[in-house]
């Protein structure tokens, strides 16, 4: 039990309340750049302290969060449009779509073509 841990219940709130802050920023503006230590600034917070709290409450790091995020958004859009992987990659926040290319099939165990041509399989 984190009371027991050591943390009172402000500090509880606080880490959850930045945690929440954090994933709404992503999920808002997952298409654009997102860096952490600009959106700490922003809070007061460090870095580290950020980093940490973030991986303490959602098990996974602010940046792995983000790739996943973006990965099931162009899970999303490649489903539901015809927009070409380029400009779904752009959409998603991956301005190489070579790269884009390269991290879903590292995650998704597919390329994103496969999986439109699969996603639209199944309609």
């Amino acid at each position: 039990d984190r009371m027991q841990a050591g943390l009172s219940r402000t500090d509880i709130d606080a880490s959850n309340g930045m945690i929440a802050m954090l994933t709404d920023y992503v999920r808002s503006h997952y298409s654009s750049e997102i860096c952490l230590s600009a959106l700490c600034r922003q809070m007061h917070y460090s870095p580290a302290y950020v980093s940490k709290k973030f991986h303490d409450e959602t098990g996974t790091s602010f940046s792995v969060y983000v790739q996943k995020y973006r990965l099931e958004q162009g899970c999303r859009l490649l489903a539901n449009t015809n927009d070409q992987i380029s400009k779904i990659s752009g959409a998603v926040g991956y301005t190489n779509t070579k790269y884009f290319t390269e991290l879903f099939r590292r995650h998704i165990g597919i390329t994103p073509r496969e999986y439109r041509r699969r996603a639209h399989a199944h309609r």
